[in-house]
């Protein structure tokens, strides 16, 4: 009788051990199911990130050059605008309400440039951020009321963009250093149709 309760007593035994080892089991595949799972999700969110920068990065190419078509399109589509900008450059007389016509003007391409500067910076676009950098930039050497007008609004801009106010004044230090200008005043040659600086 006893030797049959210890036999008894010896499979119950045997059967939790084999239950505890089947259970280990299971948890282990499941842990490691888990991870395959999470790896996976890893993977696909990356890549998904991935996709979405380089969507953010061509919207930001395209909104940089709608942006300048705009507004180059001012001077194309209307002889004052040109004339109002040229007037200025180039340091002629103008009516009050053309001055003002002007300082609106720049602070609108200033503030174009400085989107776009943003814009681009964002995405990790460096050339694009140069290119509007340079944009402004070169303007400054084209004409001191051009640089009168930077230096009225710079404050404004530092406001909001101080990195952009930096860019701008460490590249017309560059371009003043080189001897570089790329506007005669006078002439009607714009400053985008000779070779920006660094790139000659």
């Amino acid at each position: 009788m006893n030797n049959r309760l210890n036999a008894l007593q010896g499979i119950q035994n045997m059967n939790w051990e084999a239950i505890g080892a089947i259970g280990e089991v299971v948890g282990a595949i499941a842990v490691v199911t888990t991870l395959i799972i999470l790896l996976i999700q890893v993977r696909q969110n990356t890549r998904s990130m991935m996709e979405a920068n380089e969507l953010q990065k061509a919207a930001a190419i395209d909104k940089h050059a709608e942006s300048i078509g705009t507004w180059r399109n001012l001077f194309i589509n209307d002889e004052n605008v040109a004339s109002i900008w040229m007037a200025i450059r180039d340091g002629r007389d103008v009516s009050d309400v053309d001055t003002l016509r002007f300082d609106n003007m720049w602070v609108n391409f200033v503030n174009i440039q400085r989107s776009n500067f943003v814009r681009a910076s964002v995405v990790g676009e460096p050339g694009l951020a140069k290119q509007a950098v340079l944009s402004v930039a070169v303007e400054l050497t084209n004409s001191e009321n051009f640089f009168q007008g930077w230096q009225v609004t710079r404050n404004w801009h530092q406001l909001a963009s101080p990195g952009f106010v930096e860019a701008v004044e460490a590249e017309y230090d560059a371009i003043t250093k080189q001897g570089s200008n790329h506007q005669t005043p006078g002439s009607y040659k714009r400053g985008f149709l000779e070779p920006a600086p660094g790139f000659d």
